[in-house]
This record gives C-alpha cells, sequence and structure tokens, in this order.
C-alpha cells in the first residue's frame, strides 16, 4: 500500500511538473531534490528518472530505495529537455542490454491500449498493413510489468518479434498458475 502512495504522488509530481524532496532507507538523515523526468523501469526495478536540482544533472533512485518523499515547488526549470532524457535512457539500456524491439501485430476491428504503464517506448511506430491488421512496434525494456500490460492485450495481438518476450510472457504466466485461462497469442 505503500508503494501506491508512493507511485501516486511521483505521477502528480510528473503530471503538475513539481519537484520532490526524497529521503533514503540505506542513508539515515540523506535527502535528495529532484524534478522527476518519468517513472519506469531500468534493469527491471521501478525507477524515477529525475533531475537533482543543486547539481542540475539525471539521476535514478529505485523504488526501493525511497523511506519517504515531500511534494515542493512547481516552479522549476529543467536543465535538460524530453529529448535529451529520452536518449539518455536509450542509452542506459543498451548499455546494460536491456532494449528489445518489441512488434506486435494488433488483430483487425480490435482496440489496444499500446502504452502500458511506467514504460518509456523509445522509436514507437505505427503502420496498418492492406488486411486491416495495425502493426505496432516500439524499443522497450522487458520487465513483469510489461508482462502484466500485456496480458490484458494478449488476446487481441500477436507477437511478431522478439520470441525472447514470449518465452518470457510464457514464463511469467506459468508462475502465477494461469496457464489454461488465457488464449495466448503466437509468434510469427
Amino acid at each position: 500500500m505503500k508503494d501506491i502512495k508512493r507511485i501516486n504522488l511521483i505521477e502528480e509530481c510528473l503530471k503538475d511538473r513539481c519537484v520532490l524532496k526524497f529521503m533514503f532507507n540505506r542513508d539515515e538523515g540523506r535527502e535528495q531534490t529532484v524534478f522527476p523526468h518519468f517513472l519506469l523501469y531500468l534493469d527491471g526495478i521501478l525507477t524515477v528518472l529525475g533531475e537533482e536540482v543543486n547539481g542540475r544533472s539525471l539521476v535514478t533512485i529505485s523504488m526501493d530505495e525511497i523511506a519517504g518523499m515531500e511534494k515542493l515547488s512547481c516552479d522549476y526549470k529543467s536543465n535538460f529537455t524530453r529529448p535529451q532524457v529520452e536518449e539518455y535512457v536509450k542509452e542506459l539500456r543498451t548499455m546494460n542490454e536491456r532494449a528489445d524491439r518489441l512488434i506486435l501485430k494488433i488483430k483487425s476491428g480490435h482496440q489496444v491500449n499500446v502504452d502500458p504503464p511506467h514504460q518509456l517506448l523509445i522509436n514507437p511506430c505505427v503502420v496498418t498493413n492492406p488486411t486491416g491488421d495495425v502493426i505496432w512496434a516500439a524499443t522497450v525494456e522487458i520487465h513483469e510489468g510489461l508482462f502484466e500490460w500485456f496480458q490484458t492485450i494478449c488476446d487481441k495481438v500477436e507477437i511478431m518479434a522478439p520470441e525472447s518476450f514470449k518465452c518470457g510472457f510464457m514464463v511469467y504466466i506459468h508462475s502465477r498458475k494461469l496457464l489454461g485461462s488465457k488464449n495466448f497469442p503466437k509468434v510469427s
């Protein structure tokens, strides 16, 4: 429950463009004032990616490091543009070998939410093929949260690539003992 409240506060600050003061679990008394740019998964961990207000540099803070937070002012002028921060995330994922190009075919006639929570989509692309199917692609980091999102749409899409995503999704489903209760998409 504590995490949901923290996530909601971070999302509120993202929307309102406000600064957050973080207190940490390990370093008692340590605080960091950050202008959040994104709440996303990095290396499979839900993480705040933001700009440290005093140093004006990009920092990452994993949710499990946070002991407390306080919403501060909403008048901070960011040192980084969205494209710069997206490029930073892209480079982090590439460096950590966590970037995968996910390609899905949305079956004709279906509406699908292609904006998974806490995921920064790099180079998203949507095209329609001659039979009316929509092909969606984006570079993502594959993690459990992405599998949770995919479970909500798996009956309306087909995984075209990568094969590792389908395998990971099947392991995710199997580990939750739901294997017999869903229709699974095929991989082209």
